[in-house]
């Protein structure tokens, strides 16, 4: 009789192979990470070797060929990189070259300043988790100070209010710190990176060898938040041009001698700049297709999205009728601007149109002193309203009048809009313009001004652009023009120069004008809500102009600038509605709400 043995399924073997990898990952990972960190700790323990052995190597040299140098060595299969840093030091125990004791009392200036040696070991490497060691010493001439070829350059840094900048980066080779005090001399091959002194803020004074010619250390001052500051030599190049006389030259250090040089940063700003036209633009629009926007209604009927004559029998319309528009008050109004409507009028049927102003709870009629024509009423669209004071008419309701001598006809009003200005800027996308600050880094062969800050840059489909991290200084913005055709800076609006003050995140609005301009806003008929995206293209044949820009969140598309001309064509279009045209002049600075009517 055969016993039946029970035995494990594929899957249960799976499972327990997917645990025991699991398990073998693990001891695998720590098993190499503690490899790792015993490789790690080898390589310190070679690193602090290797700068033992570069110091008392650096003492067995003569005093004078102590110099800064940097190498590369490869121990134990770890490649290092040794940097040694050389600074001659001005012990105040026998007075300093600048002329004080450790006290500060005035005593004769040392001329023997190189007392002693800084010396600074720093060993990096990359491998394994990477590091950094350094070891330091002082090493004095066994022999008597001379001083010979010596000379020193004291540094201060301080802000506009003359409190000390500190620079907190230790002395390197390069590539330097974010934070640096950068000398160069090409001629003497030195290239090094300082920080201020710990114990005197906001300076450093370095002991230096003597020039070879004139004008040739070269200082660079970096700090974050602060910016950049650097001296100058005839025939550098700056952003382009070159630098025949500098404002700032580099040092010329002489034997015996402290050439003293003070930078003065301040906390540098964040700016955005907008690029905007100084007016927006608002409307009040009925396109009838209910009666939410009207308070008076007299023997009229209102649907499918017109106003009629209403029916006195089954054949025959009232000889006349009127409505009167809701009270039309404009918020932040600057200026009434047009009155506008779209009407049909049959032979011997009319409709005119006049406008009310208020005072307290009673309606008047402006009178024609105001408004010329208003008293017996307009017949032909649009009527320009730009002579009515806003102060004196803050806000308006228009009124028409249907009539009729064939009472089996009416005439027909779609729509009526009346349009004003107001103080909303309106962006002004893809603006190149130049800017320039006051600081001046020399001039050219020409004598002409080289600034330390001057660029063209444009702002973006928004009308902005943002500059990070700028000096504060007087900055000039100008040479505005957009598609090659130039626009004018409104200086009563944007007063020129823009002063940036010292660590600010701020904002400023450039107004800009044009002879002629098109806003056209966009909305829904029904809701008035502003339509985003819809595409408006405008067109001029004879002009051979064609340019079609795309609503944004406020429904607005502007055009800027144009020629005056009678011959504009207007088309927009938008998803899920039906499109519109019109043709018109433009003149000036124009100003178009345009309704669309969603699908049914």
């Amino acid at each position: 009789m055969r016993r039946k043995q029970k035995a494990f399924t594929l899957i249960e073997v799976l499972v327990a192979c997917f645990l025991i990898s699991i398990v073998f990952i693990g001891i695998v990972g720590g098993f190499r990470l503690a490899i790792k960190v015993v490789a790690q700790s080898k390589a310190k323990m070679g690193a602090v070797y290797l700068a033992s052995q570069s110091i008392e190597e650096l003492r067995n040299l003569s005093f004078s060929n102590i110099e800064t140098s940097e190498d590369t060595i490869i121990l134990n299969g770890v490649s290092y990189n040794i940097q040694t840093l050389v600074e001659d030091f001005d012990d105040c125990a026998d007075g300093t070259i600048s002329g004080f004791d450790c006290g500060g009392l005035i005593v004769a200036p040392d001329v023997a300043p190189n007392d002693y040696k800084k010396i600074k070991v720093r060993i990096l490497w990359a491998d394994f988790f990477g590091g950094e060691t350094v070891l330091s010493t002082n090493i004095a001439s066994d022999g008597l100070e001379t001083g010979e070829g010596k000379g020193a350059l004291r540094i201060a840094l301080s802000n506009s209010s003359g409190q000390p900048i500190e620079i907190q980066t230790g002395d390197q080779l390069p590539p330097c710190p974010d934070d640096t005090i950068r000398i160069i001399n090409q001629t003497l091959g030195i290239d090094q990176c300082y920080g201020t002194d710990l114990q005197s803020i906001g300076t450093r004074l370095l002991i230096l060898d003597a020039s070879e010619s004139s004008n040739d250390y070269k200082i660079i001052v970096e700090k974050q938040g602060y910016g950049i500051d650097q001296t100058f030599k005839s025939g550098e190049e700056y952003n382009g041009s070159i630098i025949v006389a500098p404002t700032r030259n580099n040092p010329t250090i002489r034997e015996g001698e402290v050439y003293p040089i003070t930078f003065i940063m301040d906390e540098s700003s964040d700016l955005t700049v907008s690029t905007s036209l100084s007016w927006g633009g608002g409307s009040f629009l009925d396109t009838f297709l209910n009666q939410d926007k009207i308070s008076e209604i007299n023997n009229l009927t209102i649907a499918d999205g017109k106003a009629t004559l209403a029916a006195s029998s089954p054949v025959t319309y009232f000889p006349s009728g009127d409505l009167v528009s809701d009270a039309i008050i404009p918020a932040g109004i600057t200026q009434w601007y047009e009155l506008e409507w779209s009407d049909f009028e049959e032979l011997q049927t009319d409709i005119n149109y006049q406008l009310f102003y208020s005072t307290s709870s009673d309606w008047h009629l402006i009178p024609n002193s105001n408004l010329p024509g208003n008293e017996n009423g307009f017949d032909s669209s649009p009527i320009d309203l730009s002579s009515l004071d806003v102060l004196e008419f803050p806000n308006l309701k228009i009124k028409t009048s249907f009539s009729t001598n064939n009472l089996e006809k009416t005439p027909t009003l779609y729509d009526w809009q009346l349009s004003w200005k107001n103080g909303s800027a309106t962006p002004i996308a893809s603006v190149n313009f130049d800017l320039r600050g006051d600081k001046i880094v020399g001039t050219d062969a020409s004598e002409e001004l080289i600034y330390k800050y001057d660029g063209n840059y444009s702002s973006n489909l928004s009308g902005e652009k943002e500059f990070l991290e700028m000096e504060t200084d007087n900055y000039y913005f100008s040479d505005f023009n957009k598609d090659d055709q130039s626009l004018n800076l409104n200086q009563g609006l944007s007063p020129m120069p823009y002063n940036l003050s010292s660590g600010t995140t701020t904002a400023v609005v450039l107004y800009l004008e044009s002879d002629n301009s098109l806003l056209v806003k966009v909305q829904d008929a029904s809701s008035t809500d502003p339509i985003f995206g819809a595409m408006v293209s405008l067109s001029n044949s004879p002009l051979e102009y064609e340019e079609a820009n795309s609503t944004n969140m406020e429904g607005e598309a502007l055009f800027i600038p144009l020629d005056s001309n009678p011959n504009y064509s207007l088309n927009i279009e938008a998803d899920n509605y039906y499109n519109k045209s019109y043709s018109f002049g433009i003149t000036g600075e124009d100003y178009k709400t345009v309704g669309l009517e969603r699908y049914e």
